[in-house]
């Protein structure tokens, strides 16, 4: 599974639920919610299975978290080489706004992920918001690390995250503003 013929998505998306909608991702069984807060966040529950795919750099911070991932290995690129690892729950990835990402996923994972707009990372940031986030959420894309806080909001805003009520909105806001 060490190819390096990963094709980067060229076209245009909206954000990254639409790519993951239009692209091969498309594939893989998945769920989408749009939950509205203080800003307009995208989830997707998906179920992957072994790819080799490659992700466009959108306009928006990425987050995911394994819900299950039994002896699932991976690969991922974005931008500074190569690096891998096992997909555990619990663990957190970050992929930065405005930065490509490759993918070599080695067996069958099921993860939540949670797409925020760089405009609504800045407005909660406020003047204290670096001018260039890709570049200051960089180093939290080198690795996965365990994040037990995040990666339980995350789960619960998908399993308590009605997009139409009031929970769904306060838990996104709660887990952004941490």
């Amino acid at each position: 599974m060490r190819t390096e013929n990963l094709q980067v998505a060229r076209e245009a998306y909206e954000n990254y639920a639409e790519f993951y909608r239009k692209s091969s991702y498309s594939a893989f069984p998945q769920q989408h919610r749009t939950i509205e807060g203080t800003g307009r966040y995208s989830m997707i529950l998906v179920e992957q299975r072994r790819h080799e795919l490659a992700d466009p750099a959108v306009e928006e911070v990425v987050i995911s978290t394994p819900l299950s991932a039994p002896a699932c290995s991976y690969d991922w690129n974005m931008g500074a080489g190569w690096a891998g690892g096992k997909s555990r729950t619990g663990d957190l990835i970050v992929v930065p706004p405005n930065v490509e990402s490759r993918w070599r996923v080695g067996g069958p994972r099921k993860l939540v992920i949670l797409a925020v707009p760089v405009d609504h990372v800045r407005s909660l940031l406020g003047p204290e918001c670096p001018d260039d986030l890709s570049t200051a959420l960089e180093p939290l894309s080198g690795s996965t690390a365990p994040n037990a806080v995040v990666s339980t909001l995350l789960q619960q805003l998908w399993t308590l995250g009605d997009p139409e009520g009031p929970m769904g909105r306060m838990l996104v806001d709660s887990m952004v503003l941490r």
